[in-house]
């Protein structure tokens, strides 16, 4: 099984790479969120102006700055076109997939870091997401970091300063991509997790507040609010605050509300086709509580609070849930483990139906919306080439299915979607964007 992973493992990396890049530059900014993400950073880089964040210049009050740094320091380097908006992302995406995989394997879980690395890779709401100009992909790549960083040095008994000090940096650049929801999430998850596995010692817990750690995080997040806060006589921190966290938690806004049900259709979704691979076998979810399993306790917890805190919140989202996916998938891929271990083809055969099924609801119900919407005919032309991709494709799952290929079939389910993914990209999104 060693060789099947490492032998495997030479063509994902590439394809992780190659999808996370699929036709950056080919499509046009076309979400109005990149728009007014990538012109902000465009008219900052033509004013020189890195404190204020304008758009149509006149202020931004939606997000810190660190991504648009990242564009403007992409469009010096590529031009100012859509690849270069979307680079950082898509690099972030890619990174944050990686260093997922190679945290598993120093751990000496090499079938969970393969699959975990799997699992994103062909998740295409993963993929799209890092395909977009806006500040999400800091978000997860820098709040993974600092988890990790804070799970480590709690596991090493609080020895290993440089980590929670890196961990503390992770942490002041995930708020300066998205604000102070970063905050709230690392110290909801490492409080759980700290609770559930050390219990309540007052002076233990003192040793994650390191001194030098703490004022890493300070240097690093103060002085652009405060310069910002200058320059707009407080306007900027009080909208960005009051508005954009506070009012987006407490009410929907935009238009985006919805009942708690809401968030999780957008988890189980996102991570879609391995998603429903958690609901098999559950009584096998005990083995989460024990110690040798530290890890998937802590990636449970970090799926667990991030799911609650965007439930309870008014303003619902796809995106707002997406720093819960690698170590949703880290949960994915430990149950794919154990599957296999035990040998249970049945829970295979079962998702093997299911990922047959959903192909096909994806490659067909497009058509069938657009032909029966007038508006969306010109778009017909979309839906051709996920009619040869589902041609090519069921005929192998009945064969995979027939003769009981567990492994076989994970794999090519996840071919699928890969290939579903790239055809969006490559085929039916440019006909769209005619």
């Amino acid at each position: 099984m060693k060789t099947f992973y490492s032998s495997w493992l030479w063509g994902l990396v590439p394809a992780s790479l190659f999808i996370h890049f699929a036709n950056l530059g080919g499509l046009s900014i076309y979400a109005l969120d990149e728009a007014k993400n990538a012109t902000a950073a465009i008219e900052m880089l033509e004013t020189g102006d890195w404190i204020l964040p304008t758009f149509n210049h006149e202020p931004r009050y939606d997000k810190p700055p660190l991504h648009y740094y990242a564009f403007m320091l992409a469009y010096q380097v590529f031009g100012t076109n859509p690849f270069a908006a979307r680079f950082f992302p898509a690099l972030l995406g890619f990174a944050t997939t990686w260093i997922f995989y190679g945290f598993l394997r120093n751990q000496k879980r090499k079938a969970t870091a393969f699959w975990t690395a799997f699992v994103l890779t062909c998740s295409p709401h993963w993929v799209i997401q890092f395909h977009m100009a806006v500040p999400d992909a800091f978000l997860v790549f820098f709040l993974s970091c600092a988890l990790l960083g804070f799970y480590t040095y709690i596991r090493q008994d609080f020895n290993s300063k440089p980590i929670i000090r890196i961990a503390y940096i992770a942490m002041a650049l995930a708020v300066l991509s998205k604000g102070p929801v970063a905050l709230l999430i690392v110290s909801g998850i490492v409080l759980c997790y700290f609770l559930l596995t050390k219990g309540w010692k007052p002076k233990i817990f003192l040793k994650l507040l390191d001194p030098l750690g703490l004022l890493l995080l300070l240097g690093l997040i103060l002085p652009w609010y405060i310069l910002v806060a200058i320059k707009t006589d407080g306007q900027w921190v009080t909208e960005f605050i009051f508005k954009h966290n506070i009012g987006r938690f407490s009410s929907a806004m935009e238009g985006h509300g919805g009942g708690p049900w809401k968030t999780l259709t957008f988890v189980v979704a996102g991570m879609l086709p391995f998603s429903p691979i958690l609901f098999f076998r559950p009584s096998r979810f005990h083995t989460l509580l024990q110690p040798k399993n530290s890890f998937l306790l802590f990636s449970g917890l970090s799926v667990l609070v991030i799911v609650l805190l965007f439930m309870i919140a008014g303003t619902k989202l796809p995106n707002y849930t997406v720093p819960a996916y690698p170590f949703m998938a880290v949960l994915i891929a430990s149950q794919i483990e154990r599957i296999l271990e035990n040998e249970a083809f049945n829970c295979i055969q079962v998702f093997g139906w299911f990922g047959c099924l959903l192909v096909m609801v994806v490659c067909f119900a497009p058509y069938f919306i657009f032909q029966n919407e007038t508006s969306l005919q010109p778009m017909l032309g979309a839906t051709q080439p996920f009619f040869v991709l589902v041609t090519f494709t069921l005929p192998i799952f009945f064969y995979l299915l027939w003769q009981k290929y567990a492994v076989k079939l994970l794999l090519w389910t996840g071919i699928c979607f890969f290939g579903i993914t790239t055809t969006f990209f490559f085929f039916s999104m440019p006909v769209i964007e005619r």
